[in-house]
């Protein structure tokens, strides 16, 4: 099986939220780029599934 990947910069932002979650839906493996740790805990704390 192929895996698909995707770097999204600015992952806690709006735009970056949405198409984080629109990726995953579609069976992409996604790692989300953000400046600074809390940024980083908040977007862990999305409960983003497939």
């Amino acid at each position: 099986m192929e895996y698909r990947k995707l770097a999204i910069t600015g992952a806690n932002g709006y735009l970056g939220k949405h198409t984080i979650k629109a990726a995953i839906q579609k069976g992409w493996q996604v790692v989300g780029v953000v400046r600074r740790d809390d940024a980083a805990k908040e977007v862990e704390s999305w409960e983003l599934k497939q």
